[in-house]
């Protein structure tokens, strides 16, 4: 094996550690989006001091609970940092105290709202009481926008269940 070819094998992974923390360490490739220096240190400090309606949400959406999606929770999206976000769904959620009810917040959140959309993400607005009082029926809303927005499975059609002919035309017996 001459010099040149040891430069383009990748180094093992480092002892105990998967190929993808590897990656991370000085590998290939990073495993998450660049994420500012700032932004990072401001979800981890809210993923720890999180609301009361957070942590009741977060309680059922976590580890695959909500019908097997994987969601996240205080994650950063570009220039913002989203409560909670199914990436597979594209879905964001977010839970607003009394605080989003004051001008200023209004504008922040329509124009973030309107940034997140504008990236494919669908934004659903919960308040902090609903969520404490009514968790159930939030939970049953997220559910409805990911069933409303999933394309049918290809299992889901039978061989004949109302497709349309080929080239759209009627069946005639007997004519070519």
């Amino acid at each position: 094996m001459s010099a040149n070819d040891k430069s383009d094998v990748p180094p093992p992974p480092l002892r105990g550690r998967s190929v993808r923390a590897a990656d991370r360490e000085g590998g290939m490739a990073a495993a998450h989006r660049p994420v500012t220096g700032l932004n990072r240190f401001r979800a981890k400090s809210m993923r720890s001091e999180m609301t009361d309606a957070e942590r009741i949400l977060w309680m059922r959406l976590r580890a695959h609970r909500l019908h097997g999606l994987s969601f996240r929770r205080q994650t950063p999206i570009d220039p913002f940092i989203v409560d909670f976000v199914c990436h597979s769904q594209n879905l964001v959620i977010e839970l607003d105290g009394g605080q989003h009810t004051i001008g200023l917040e209004i504008k922040r959140d329509s124009k973030r709202q309107q940034w997140l959309e504008a990236k494919g993400y669908r934004v659903l607005r919960f308040w902090n009481s609903d969520v404490v009082r009514q968790c159930d029926a939030v939970v049953e809303r997220i559910l409805e926008t990911v069933a409303y927005a999933a394309p049918p499975s290809r299992h889901s059609l039978k061989a004949n269940d109302d497709l349309p002919l080929k080239g759209g035309g009627e069946v005639t017996r007997g004519q070519p």
